[in-house]
Parts: C-alpha cells; structure tokens; sequence
C-alpha cells in the first residue's frame, strides 16, 4: 500500500513547520532554551502568536519537535556517510557525526543543548517522542559493534552500553570546539582527542 501524496494545505503546513523550526533552533542556538518563548518566535517568524499555535501546543511541543527533527537529520547524515560494517561501520559513524556538527552547525548545537543542560527540559511524554528517534541511531551503531565482536574485531560486550560509550565519547569531545582556535597544536584539537578517545576505546573492547 502506497502512501497518498500529500495535498497542496498539507505541504504548505509542513513548509511552514520546517521554517518555524527552522527559526526556533536559530533562537536556541544565539540564546540558549530560556531565550525561546512563543511570543519571540512568532515576533522572528513573522506570524501571528496564536496562528503559531496551530503548529505547536507550546515550549515543550516545540522543543520536542526540535530535537526529534535534529536526531533524525544526524540519522540521515550517518546513514548516507556510512557503507562499511563492524568496526570500520563504527569509525565511520563517528566521524559522520564530526562532519555533520560541521555542516549543520544549528541541528549539532540544538544536540549539544539538549545533552548537556542538566534540568529536564521536557516532560515524561515529550522525552519518551525523542528517545524513540534516538533508538534508530543508536541502534545503527550497536550492529556495527555486534558485527565486530562476530568478526573477531572486539571481546564479547554489551553492544548497546559500548554505543552508549561512544556517543558520550563523541558529544564530550566534540564539545570543546570552540577551543580549537586558541589550540595552536593541532594534534589538540576536539577532532583529534576524538580519534584518540575512541581508539583507546576500541583497544580495551579488544
């Protein structure tokens, strides 16, 4: 069964949701999650504050959205950046997702947000919508590590804890960019400790 094609008001709507998360992560990014209110993206949207909510319920609904629509440009990135499996499968998610915080600097940042702030930004339901676009990512990473340990490449282990391993690996390295400039030994560099942290991470599961 073929999905129907989508009528000319539901694209509008889509077109028009994209924009105003597109303008949403804008806010984030240059004020952190207190600076984004309803009434400031309507103001930047230029659209009326009750037509916004015709998109969003609220905060929460918005920011839920956001960051759903974050994982799931990172999911697509990887999964067009990577083509080998096992352990070379893993290195090139890791450095799919190095690229993809260069080449979509906003989504990465709206990430980075999401991961370090330490208040629960969203509630029980909202949390749970963005874990399961979570899932598909992480789980791309564990079969790597399952092919890996079926191909003799690491020790037996719990994929899942070692992808989550990765991903803080990869998030907390990729974190201190913004020092990179004053890092005038290159061999310093957030891309460089990466490589290193992960490496050192595949030598013990070895």
């Amino acid at each position: 069964m073929t999905n129907p094609v989508p009528g000319r008001r539901q694209r509008k709507r889509e077109e028009k949701t994209q924009l105003l998360l597109k303008t949403a992560m804008e806010i984030i990014v240059e004020a952190g999650f207190d600076g984004l209110t309803m009434p400031g993206l309507a103001e930047r949207a230029d659209v009326a504050v009750g037509g916004l909510y015709r998109y969003f319920a609220g905060k929460q609904e918005l920011i839920a959205a956001l960051q759903a629509h974050s994982v799931a440009q990172l999911g697509e990135w990887i999964d067009s950046h990577r083509s080998a499996t096992g352990l070379a499968g893993v290195r090139q998610t890791v450095g799919a997702v190095e690229s993809f915080s260069r080449e979509h600097s906003t989504s990465f940042s709206l990430l980075e947000l999401a991961i370090s702030d330490p208040r629960r930004i969203l509630d029980e339901d909202r949390a749970a919508r963005v874990e399961a676009a979570i899932v598909p990512v992480l789980a791309g990473v564990a079969r790597c590590l399952e092919q890996a340990e079926a191909a003799g490449e690491i020790g037996a282990g719990h994929a899942m804890r070692r992808t989550l391993a990765i991903w803080g690996a990869v998030f907390g390295c990729l974190h201190f960019r913004k020092r990179d400039e004053r890092m005038a030994d290159p061999q310093l560099h957030s891309d460089a400790v990466l490589h290193e942290a992960i490496e050192a991470l595949i030598a013990g599961w070895a």
